[in-house]
C-alpha cells in the first residue's frame, strides 16, 4: 500500500549531512564527477567553456577553443536546458580524474544523438589505455556501443538508437562484466574481464577520448555522472527514478509519483531485499535517514518545485503565522510501504538560511494543494 504525503517546509536541524550524488547516491569519495546542465548559471544561446561540476570534486569539463565550445539550450528536455554539440568540432575534456583509476564504474548520460552518424558520447583516456571505456555510434547504422578495451580488444553491449528523442543510457562495468541499461532498461551483459586502468589523462564528453578530428555528438548532453564503483541493483533504481522523474523518461521501476510538479532533486531511501539504503541528500538542502522499520521492497522519495532555496514567499501560510517567509521551494514525498520514523533533516549551510535557526517552522500540507 502506497501513502503519500505533500510536504511544505520551513525548518532546519543542520547537524547532519547525507550522501550528496544523483538521487541521494554516493559521495564526493565515489561520484567522481557530476555535470548538469540545469545547475549551471549559463545564458540561453551561450557558447559553454566550462561545464561545472557539482559533485564536490571540481572536476569541471572545458573547452578553450571557442570554434569547439557547445551551446547552452533551454527547454531542450522537459523544459530543461541541455548543451547542444554541432557534430563538427564541439567537444569537452576534463582535466585528469585520479579517483576513476579504479577495478569498478559506473556511468549514466543523458543524451540525444542524431541518426547514422559517427559520433562520441563520453569515454575515459588512460595512459595504460587511450581509450579505455567509451559510450560511441559509427555512421554506417543506429547502433550504440558501450565498451571497454581493459584487455586490449574491444568487449562491448550494444543498442540501437535512431536519435528520435533523448535517452539516457547508464553501464556497470565490474571486474568481469559490462552491464548496460538505457532508460533503465536493460539491454545486455557482456562477460568482459576489466582490471584497474593507469593513469587517466582525461574524461571526453560530446566526442572521442582520442581523437580531436572526428566523432563529434551531434546533439544534446543534459547531464553525465560516473561513480568510481559499481552501482547496486537497488542504487541503480533510485538513481533511474531522479533521472525518470526529472526529464520525464518511463522507466521500468517507478517508485515516485509526483513528476508532475515535484519533479527535480528526487531522493529516497529504501530496500530492495539485497540491499538497503538509509542515508540520501543529492545535492539539495533536504536529507533522509533512519528508518525505524524499513523492511524489503519499501521505499521513499521526495522531490522539489523547481525553485531555487533563495526564493521566498509571504502567502499561502497558516493564520497562526501570517507575515512570516517560507520557502518558495515545496518538496513531496512517495512512500511504499511503511518505512517507520525517518530523520528529516535541512541543511541551512551557505545561502540555503534566511534567518535564525531558533525561528524555523515545519509546514506540512494536508490537502495537496
Amino acid at each position: 500500500m502506497k501513502h503519500i504525503f505533500n510536504f511544505l517546509i520551513f525548518s532546519t536541524l543542520y547537524t547532519a549531512f547525507g550522501q550528496t550524488g544523483p538521487a541521494g547516491v554516493g559521495n564526493p569519495s565515489t561520484n567522481s564527477f557530476w555535470v548538469d546542465a540545469n545547475s549551471q548559471l549559463i545564458s540561453n544561446g551561450s557558447l559553454v567553456s566550462t561545464f561545472s561540476d557539482v559533485s564536490g570534486n571540481g572536476n569541471d569539463f572545458s573547452q578553450t577553443l571557442f570554434q569547439a565550445q557547445p551551446i547552452f539550450t533551454d527547454n531542450a528536455i522537459n523544459g530543461l536546458p541541455a548543451l547542444l554539440f554541432d557534430g563538427t568540432s564541439d567537444y569537452l575534456r576534463s582535466a585528469a580524474i585520479p579517483a576513476i583509476e579504479s577495478p569498478e564504474l559506473t556511468y549514466f548520460v543523458v543524451y540525444q544523438k542524431a541518426s547514422m552518424a559517427a559520433q562520441g558520447l563520453i569515454g575515459g583516456n588512460y595512459n595504460s589505455n587511450n581509450k579505455q571505456w567509451l559510450s560511441y555510434a559509427n555512421s554506417n547504422n543506429n547502433f550504440v556501443i558501450n565498451a571497454h578495451y581493459s584487455t586490449g580488444g574491444i568487449s562491448y553491449n550494444k543498442y540501437t538508437d535512431n536519435g528520435s528523442s533523448f535517452n539516457f543510457v547508464s553501464n556497470i562495468i565490474t571486474g568481469s562484466n559490462i552491464t548496460t541499461y538505457l532508460n533503465g532498461n536493460l539491454t545486455a551483459v557482456k562477460n568482459a574481464p576489466y582490471t584497474a586502468p593507469i593513469g587517466n589523462n582525461h574524461v571526453s564528453l560530446g566526442g572521442h577520448p582520442i581523437s580531436t578530428s572526428s566523432y563529434f555528438l551531434d546533439g544534446f548532453v543534459a547531464e553525465a555522472f560516473v561513480y568510481n564503483v559499481a552501482l547496486n541493483d537497488l542504487e541503480r533504481v533510485l538513481v533511474e527514478n531522479y533521472l525518470g522523474a526529472k526529464y520525464g523518461f518511463s522507466i521500468p521501476t517507478d517508485l515516485y509519483s509526483f513528476e508532475g510538479l515535484h519533479n527535480l532533486g528526487v531522493i529516497g531511501i529504501g530496500d530492495d531485499g539485497t540491499n538497503s539504503h538509509i542515508d540520501s541528500q543529492g545535492s539539495g538542502s533536504l536529507i533522509l535517514s533512519s528508518p525505524t522499520d524499513l523492511n524489503s521492497g519499501e521505499y521513499l522519495l521526495t522531490g522539489h518545485t523547481d525553485f531555487d532555496l533563495t526564493v521566498y514567499n509571504t502567502t499561502n501560510l497558516p493564520s497562526g503565522i501570517l507575515g512570516d517567509t517560507r520557502w518558495e521551494r515545496t518538496w513531496r514525498a512517495d512512500e511504499t510501504g511503511e518505512v517507520g520514523n525517518v530523520n528529516i533533516v535541512f541543511d541551512l549551510s551557505g545561502t540555503n538560511g534566511f534567518a535564525d535557526v531558533s525561528t524555523y517552522e515545519l509546514l506540512i500540507d494536508d490537502d495537496g494543494d
